[in-house]
């Protein structure tokens, strides 16, 4: 197979991942949206393998990458148990030296195991997508991220809340123009902090 079909079929599958994960943000938010705010990494770090396309041989990295953005939730104190959140973000990635940046969109599927009045503890698992583009070079880095999260929020006021998240995320990508092609397969571990306003949201 042409490496012309490859790069095709992979970009029409970022495509219909891309539709799926904004047409999924828009339902929720449209129907349940309760609270919104911002967030931030404190840690995400951890290992990449760069498979080379066009010698099979392949390599380790360290990955150094923070992450700040946007974030809303269906149910950030009330008592119900079921809660979705979105995260859109910005990314500045450090892959040994080479350098990207560029968008996430992180869904998150949540469940509450402690609520009470001045406290949610919640867990599940995440999926979403990313597209990042080198800043050294002419190279793009797509793909898809998953794992599972455990968050607490904590409601300092009616209307505030302080938010803390911290998982293990795993990411399939493809890496096309930096000096060669690339199967991109992260794993790493992250901790969020972020602070959220609450409207129609109380226990």
């Amino acid at each position: 197979m042409k490496w012309n079909d490859c790069s095709s079929k992979l970009k029409k599958k970022k495509v219909l991942i891309a539709c799926g994960c904004v047409a999924l943000m828009f339902t929720h938010i449209n129907a349940s949206a309760k609270g919104f705010g911002i967030y931030g990494s404190t840690t995400n770090s951890g290992d990449a393998d760069w498979d080379n396309w066009n010698n099979s041989s392949s390599v380790t990295t360290g990955i150094d990458r923070k992450e700040y953005g946007f974030v809303f939730d269906t149910a950030v104190a009330k008592d119900k148990i079921y809660n979705y959140r979105l995260q859109v973000g910005h990314v500045e990635a450090s892959y040994y030296g080479i350098k990207y940046s560029g968008e996430t969109i992180i869904n998150t599927f949540g469940f509450g195991i402690v609520r009470t009045q001045d406290l949610r503890i919640w867990l599940g698992p995440q999926i979403g997508m990313r597209v990042l583009k080198s800043k050294t070079q002419a190279s793009d880095n797509g793909g898809i991220e998953y794992g599972a999260v455990i968050g607490m929020n904590y409601h300092v006021s009616p209307s505030i809340s302080l938010t803390a998240e911290a998982g293990r995320r795993f990411s399939l990508a493809t890496v096309n123009g930096a000096g060669s092609d690339y199967d991109l397969k992260e794993q790493r571990n992250f901790v969020n902090l972020g602070v959220m306003y609450r409207f129609n949201d109380n226990f």
